[in-house]
C-alpha cells in the first residue's frame, strides 16, 4: 500500500451538527452524497456514510429514469429526481419505469462531479431562439440582413430600413447578453465557475 494512502474512501466519518439522521438517509457533505450506514444522533452524533456504491432509493413517481441518466436528490421530498436544480446524486444504475417507487443509483464520485465533455448547458439555459421574427428556433439567432442601399440613399424608405436593421441588432445583442448571464448563473449554480 502507498505510504500516502489513508483509507479506500468508501466510507466517510460524518460529524452531525443538525437533526438526527435515520439509517439509509441520503446526506450531503458539501456536494458529496452519502448514505447513512447507521442512525446518527442529532447535533453531536458521529456516524459512517457510504460515499460510493449502488443504492436503491425512493424516487419521484410518476417519473421515467433511463439507465445512465444523471439523477438528483430533492432534499425536501427526500426522493430521487431528474431536476437539475436539485443536488447531483449520481447515475441511474438501472432504469425505472414511471410507476416505480425506487431506482438503483450509483453515488456520485469525484470524476462524476466534473462535467463531461459536451456538458449539456441546454438543461440550464433555454435554447437560443430566433429573435428576428423568423419561425425557426434551431439554437441560433437569425442572420440580420444588411440595410439595402444605405450608403448614399437618404430616402425615407432607406432610413427606415437602416433603423429596422439597427433595431434587430439591438434586440439580438440584448438577447445574447441575457443568455450569457443565464449561462454564467447556471455555471455558478452547477459549481463549474466561481461566483464573481
Amino acid at each position: 500500500m502507498s505510504s500516502t494512502s489513508i483509507q479506500p474512501g468508501k466510507r466517510l466519518t460524518y460529524q452531525n451538527s443538525g437533526a438526527a439522521i435515520a439509517v439509509d438517509s441520503v446526506v450531503f457533505v458539501g456536494s458529496l452524497p452519502g448514505i447513512a450506514v447507521t442512525a446518527i444522533a442529532a447535533t453531536t452524533g458521529e456516524g459512517e456514510l457510504d460515499v460510493c456504491g449502488v443504492h436503491r432509493l425512493t424516487k419521484v413517481a410518476p417519473l421515467v429514469i433511463a439507465q445512465g441518466d444523471r439523477v438528483y436528490w430533492d432534499t425536501s421530498a427526500k426522493k430521487v429526481t431528474k431536476t437539475i436544480t436539485d443536488n447531483l446524486l449520481g447515475i441511474a444504475w438501472a432504469g425505472a419505469v414511471s410507476a416505480a417507487v425506487t431506482v438503483d443509483v450509483k453515488l456520485l464520485d469525484i470524476a462524476a462531479a466534473v462535467p463531461a465533455a459536451g456538458f449539456d448547458q441546454a438543461a440550464f439555459v433555454a435554447a437560443l431562439v430566433n429573435s428576428g421574427g423568423g419561425a425557426a428556433a434551431n439554437g441560433t439567432i437569425e442572420a440580420i440582413s444588411a440595410a439595402s442601399a444605405a450608403t448614399t440613399d437618404t430616402s425615407a424608405a432607406s432610413l427606415a430600413s437602416v433603423n429596422t436593421t439597427i433595431g434587430l441588432i439591438a434586440n439580438a445583442i440584448t438577447e445574447l447578453a441575457s443568455k450569457q448571464e443565464a449561462i454564467r448563473v447556471a455555471l455558478v449554480n452547477a459549481g463549474i465557475m466561481a461566483a464573481s
